[in-house]
């Protein structure tokens, strides 16, 4: 994924683990769910404190997977 810069740690790991438990019990694959993980994390670690993510958030940064569909958990979510 693309760099950013880091405000603030607090949560991420935290985001990490929930994104991936999410997109797995969703069907996508091992691949997909490590990648959305990871860009959850980044928009978590762009806030200060522990923050949450919006799901206009996580689709405005998955927007280009989506089109390709090799996000299989947010294609499913959309619809």
């Amino acid at each position: 994924t693309d760099a950013k810069q880091v405000i603030d740690v607090t949560g991420a790991g935290d985001t990490i683990i929930s994104f991936y438990t999410m997109a797995v019990v969703s069907g996508s694959t091992q691949k997909d769910a490590i990648l959305l993980s990871n860009m959850a994390a980044g928009i978590a670690v762009s806030k200060l404190g522990s923050a949450h993510i919006t799901k206009e958030e996580i689709l405005n940064k998955t927007s280009s997977f989506v089109k390709d569909k090799r996000l299989t958990v947010i294609t499913q979510q959309q619809s």
